[in-house]
């Protein structure tokens, strides 16, 4: 089963109507901090489940954050409910929602839903299964951080699945049908859902509509950062659009082969006609709006995240040291400068 996008312009008013439709957070103080994780994709400990190995850094990382005052933003595919039942999730993991429910009781907790946990859409099953951890919660689509300053900046968070034809606007289905036959054919035989998480040609081709929705959102007076998961790629504004499309490049020559080469003259053709376009010289200064939080379910037990605090965004990840968990920076900017 492969996962299929919607044009780009389906795909931006998806976006531009979620945003509208976000409640807006008031950042105006220098001790307002933010930390956004996703795609943990919880299941019940089993060998499909990708949080599991990824647990006690996600853990480690909340006790740090929890006693530096961040609010937690979970920016969807929390839970795999793709495979799983909502209690068999909820009741798998009491110590990571018991930490969960520590910023919540703070009032410093926002969920967002995604494609995964699409199921926290229906009020009765939010009230059956999450109140009992999060009382009166609500399961957003988006946010908004309205971030003070000499220049103002509205960050938007949304998991990024938005205006995606099988994951947002037929995800009813693409939930019935994994339960009902594709785990059985995808697990025993090991293949692989195609969605842009594991694709590297949808996340190519996903990736150019989100920087090209995040420019578009950018054309009116006001500074928009959008923030989304879904492709678990993480991705920081430092790494201009020109660097990214050579990499890819780099990638494609490298692997060889027919596909390959097509997905090549696909991405030169797209760099000779934005550098037409723009100029290579603005191109290369040019910054981009758009950023990845990757995910919280890498294979070696490590996760990576968004901080916005103090005026500065910053690309983190904490890895699993087998005794501890340790917290990195990968890219760290002034959003007044983006």
């Amino acid at each position: 089963m492969v996962e299929f996008l919607n044009s780009r312009d389906a795909i931006l008013r998806q976006f531009l109507s979620t945003y509208a439709s976000s409640p807006e957070i008031q950042a105006v103080r220098d001790d307002q901090r933010f930390i956004v994780f996703s795609d943990h994709h919880r299941g019940d400990r089993g060998y499909s489940d990708y949080f599991q190995r990824c647990e006690k850094t996600y853990n480690a990382a909340l006790g740090h954050y929890l006693e530096r005052g961040y609010h937690l933003v979970l920016l969807g595919d929390v839970e795999e409910f793709w495979e799983f039942h909502p209690k068999t999730v909820v009741s798998s993991y009491p110590l990571t929602y018991q930490l969960e429910r520590e910023f919540f009781e703070d009032h410093r907790f926002t969920r967002i839903r995604g494609n995964h946990d699409s199921l926290w859409k229906n009020p009765a099953i939010v009230e059956k299964y999450l109140h009992p951890v999060f009382p009166g919660i609500r399961v957003l689509d988006g946010l908004r951080i309205r971030v003070a300053g000499e220049k103002p900046v509205t960050v938007f968070l949304a998991h990024g699945h938005q205006g995606t034809f099988l994951s947002d606007t037929l995800d009813w289905f693409s939930l019935f049908w994994f339960r009902t036959l594709g785990s059985r054919v995808i697990h025993p035989f090991k293949r692989k859902y195609q969605t842009p998480a594991q694709s590297f040609a949808l996340r190519e081709e996903h990736e150019t509509m989100m920087f090209e929705c995040a420019e578009a959102m950018n054309q009116g007076p006001d500074k928009i950062i959008l923030i989304a998961g879904h492709t678990h790629h993480p991705i920081f504004m430092s790494q201009n659009r020109v660097q990214r499309i050579r990499e890819t490049a780099e990638i494609l020559r490298a692997r060889g082969g027919k596909k390959n080469r097509k997905r090549l003259a696909k991405v030169r053709a797209q760099f000779e006609y934005i550098k037409a376009d723009f100029g290579l010289d603005e191109l290369m200064n040019r910054r981009s709006f758009y950023f990845n939080t990757g995910c919280c379910s890498f294979d070696d037990g490590s996760i990576t995240g968004i901080e916005i605090a103090k005026g500065k965004i910053k690309l983190i990840k904490w890895t699993d040291e087998s005794t501890h968990a340790e917290r990195m920076i990968l890219g760290s900017e002034m959003l007044s400068a983006i």
